[in-house]
């Protein structure tokens, strides 16, 4: 990845520019050290919004959400709320659009809610098959994502087997796989 630091005269216009080429680890969105925090926008967006904004985007403390809740939830010298209306500040001073602000925050929702997606497995004649065990998950995460939710419950516990002539055929995921299709769908 890269990140780009631009500057601003005092008029708002851009003067500058410097960028830093870096290693944008994906799999931190799933999973992170004990001594380590995931990334600052999904705690920023869990403390830094309004209550009317959680609660339409389906946030609360970031102790909720399995892809944070195994890391560092709180960092001296961090302060998620201060943090959060810089970055607001930040997106209207480049002129995103409103739309294109709340865009970002929905999707930002929708993958810290998809952690939250948990899988039991059970044996039927020999096979493993997972289910998901709360379907309130599915249907936030599909909402957030702008996703039906019947095809998001398939994609993430069954994978489509194609054969030329032949019908697509379904086969069931063990729970192992089904979290390994999730944090691979947070991760993309």
């Amino acid at each position: 990845g890269k990140y780009v630091e631009i500057f601003f005269t005092t008029y708002g216009k851009i003067c500058g520019a410097s960028t830093t080429n870096y290693l944008l680890e994906k799999s931190r969105v799933v999973h992170v050290g004990e001594d380590e925090r995931n990334y600052h926008i999904f705690f920023q967006i869990c403390k830094g919004m309004d209550e009317e904004q959680k609660k339409a985007l389906h946030l609360d403390d970031p102790s909720t959400f399995g892809f944070l809740n195994k890391g560092l939830l709180n960092v001296d010298g961090i302060n998620d709320e201060e943090d959060f209306v810089e970055v607001m500040d930040a997106m209207q001073r480049l002129n995103m659009t409103q739309e294109e602000i709340r865009s970002v925050l929905t999707i930002t929702a929708g993958v810290l809610n998809l952690g939250n997606i948990t899988f039991h497995e059970t044996k039927e004649k020999g096979v493993s098959k997972s289910t998901i065990n709360e379907e309130k998950s599915v249907k936030i995460v599909a909402k957030l994502l702008g996703l039906d939710e019947e095809k998001l419950n398939m994609a993430l516990v069954t994978r489509v087997f194609k054969s030329r002539g032949a019908e697509d055929i379904n086969v069931p995921l063990s729970a192992s796989d089904a979290m390994q299709v999730r944090d691979a769908m947070a991760k993309h």
